[in-house]
Parts: C-alpha cells; sequence; structure tokens
C-alpha cells in the first residue's frame, strides 16, 4: 500500500456518495480509504459501511460518538 485517502465525514451522506464513487472509479488501486466521521447518527451507521463495502481497497470507518 502507498497511500492513505483521509474521508472527513459530518452527516451529509450524499456527498459521501459522490466521493465514493469517485474512488471506486480510480484506476490505481495501491491505497486504502479511511473515514473519519465526525458524530454521525448511529443510524446511518449501516449505510455507511455499506458503501465501503462496494469499494475495491481496504476501507476503515473511524466514527467519533
Amino acid at each position: 500500500m502507498k497511500a492513505s485517502l483521509i474521508i472527513a465525514f459530518y452527516k451529509k451522506i450524499e456527498y459521501l456518495r459522490l466521493v465514493l464513487a469517485g474512488v471506486k472509479i480510480q484506476t490505481e488501486k495501491s491505497f486504502e480509504v479511511v473515514l473519519a466521521d465526525d458524530g454521525t447518527e448511529p443510524e446511518m451507521f449501516d449505510e455507511i459501511q455499506s458503501l465501503l463495502k462496494q469499494l475495491s481497497v481496504p476501507a476503515v470507518h473511524i466514527w467519533q460518538e
């Protein structure tokens, strides 16, 4: 792995979908995604996990309550 892409996120799931759509079309795959979530509601957790599972690169969701 060469790099980490750190995505800061807070509540705007529609913007996260757009960013992750861009990540999915990347041709270079030697990176990981770190989603830094600043306290999004727990109800959105499953949807976020589902979006991250669609990526073809390693991804981790760090959630601040």
